[in-house]
């Protein structure tokens, strides 16, 4: 229980975080590219809309795609 851990090579330790940091960039620009795809709809019914005017926004779908993304398209009509 008092004995040192073992020593982790130091080649190791400079790889492992900007490999993490590169995976967690991936799925962020995946999440991104999806949003983007799957909000174009929205972009062509926001550009008929009239200025000053409002409109009702009713989610019914919120995992477009098969995806559990939700949280992206929750507040979508909103923008």
């Amino acid at each position: 229980m008092f004995r040192p851990s073992p020593a982790i090579p130091s080649r190791f330790r400079l790889l492992w975080l900007p490999m993490i940091c590169w995976i967690f960039l991936a799925v962020l620009t995946d999440r991104l590219l999806t949003f983007a795809r799957d909000s174009t709809p929205f972009e062509t019914v926001l550009a008929a809309a009239e200025p000053g005017q409002r409109a009702l926004a009713a989610v019914f779908d919120s995992s477009p795609s098969g995806t559990d993304r939700d949280f992206s398209y929750t507040h979508l009509p909103a923008w």
